[in-house]
């Protein structure tokens, strides 16, 4: 289940051209999945960028220092806004 959007992209035929996508650095103890095959946040994230970029998607790629800090959301949504306004503009 935690890999389910990764493997969508892999295989979809119809992709955007570009994505915002980030994770805090501290996200590896957030085990995703079951337990024959966990795996953390910042995995996923990893593989979700590869993926997408592996595909043509231009990637904005961040990772954030930290993990769910009240500050970082706060980051996160201004840099996704500015890779959102940028992609509007070209």
């Amino acid at each position: 289940v935690a890999q389910f959007l990764t493997q969508e992209y892999a295989t979809r035929e119809e992709l955007p051209r570009r994505m915002f996508l980030s994770v805090g650095t501290l996200e590896s103890d957030q085990v995703l999945g079951d337990s024959a095959s966990p795996v953390s946040m910042i995995q996923v994230a990893r593989g979700m960028h590869e993926v997408a970029r592996d595909r043509g998607i231009v990637v904005d790629y961040y990772e954030v220092p930290g993990g769910h800090d009240a500050l970082n959301p706060r980051l996160v949504f201004v840099r996704g806004l500015r890779a959102l306004m940028n992609s509007a503009a070209t």
